[in-house]
């Protein structure tokens, strides 16, 4: 039988008590030998996301290691085949009209709940002036809905106390119109109704005078009528 391994091989084979191992098996037991004492270390850099063979050989050097940067480089591989890059997704934040819309509870619609509110409670958590604004915006409604008008000076002590610039240039033009507030508040009467029909008429009006429209012809239509 021809083997093609030379007679001295062959000599020392028959000659040994032992079956002779390979001699890339030294090498095996070597190179795991050599990563042994950075096991942990070379652990953490992996779950870390840390793939730079070079970098993490350097580092190693730096530390006292003083194997080849190719027995990193095989280790390094090995790792790479059951790992996959993270992937990144855009967040798209909420317009600005929507967070306003969040803060009000009411306002949410069912299927943004959850995401809504974890997202005011983070912002109110950031910004705290945000947190009053919305607390007085939830008082100044209840008001309006309890027809409690006798609370209304108390809101706008409490808006003027509360620091934030906006709510006090809102509060100072309520408080110039206090009574008519009051007296919305606690009637049962409304102009919506009104406001309506004036609209409908409105439009009414810019539909008759497409393509010619103007202030003389407005006031015919309007003032003639009348006279």
């Amino acid at each position: 039988m021809r083997t093609r391994t030379p007679s001295p091989t062959l000599s020392v084979a028959t000659g040994s008590s032992s079956f002779p191992q390979p001699a890339f098996q030294g090498f095996q037991q070597r190179f795991r030998f050599s990563l042994t004492p950075w096991r942990e270390w070379l652990k953490e850099q992996r779950e870390s996301g840390n793939y730079n063979a070079s970098r993490i050989w350097r580092e190693m050097v730096a530390r006292g290691f003083t194997g080849s940067e190719t027995i990193v480089r095989d280790a390094v591989a090995k790792w790479r085949k059951g790992w996959n890059p993270p992937v990144t997704t855009a967040v798209r934040l909420p317009s600005v009209s929507r967070v306003s819309r969040w803060l009000m509870p009411w306002r949410i619609t069912r299927d943004e709940e959850n995401y809504a509110s974890r997202f005011i409670s983070l912002m109110c958590e950031k910004e705290p002036e945000l947190k009053i604004a919305q607390q007085l915006a939830l008082e100044f409604y209840r008001i309006l809905k309890t027809q409690n008008k006798s609370q209304l000076s108390s809101w706008f002590t409490r808006v003027h106390e509360s620091g934030s610039a906006e709510f006090r240039r809102v509060a100072a033009g309520m408080e110039a119109d206090a009574a008519a507030i009051c007296e919305a508040i606690s009637s049962r009467w409304s102009n919506g109704v009104v406001e309506g029909h004036v609209n409908r008429l409105k439009k009414m009006l810019k539909r008759q005078m497409y393509g010619r429209a103007g202030f003389e012809l407005l006031r015919q239509r309007v003032m003639s009528p009348l006279a």
